[in-house]
């Protein structure tokens, strides 16, 4: 059986593996997509982080975090 993935799941797994990555090394996240003791762990250029987020198709970040 042949697994095929979207270019969304591959982008959704790209930012939470480069926030997670980027948190686990003590630096602030770029896409917002991780949370600490059920806060948003600290974004870099926080105001641009939609933008970042658009650019790969993915839904804003008060859209996201109502999942939460």
């Amino acid at each position: 059986m042949r697994l095929l993935l979207t270019n969304a799941h591959h982008d959704e797994k790209f930012t939470l593996t480069t926030d997670r990555l980027l948190m686990n090394n003590d630096y602030l996240q770029v896409y917002g997509s991780q949370l600490l003791n059920g806060e948003l762990y600290p974004i870099e250029n926080a105001k641009t982080v939609d933008q970042r987020r658009d650019s790969l198709g993915l839904e804003s970040l008060e859209e996201y975090l109502e999942y939460f």
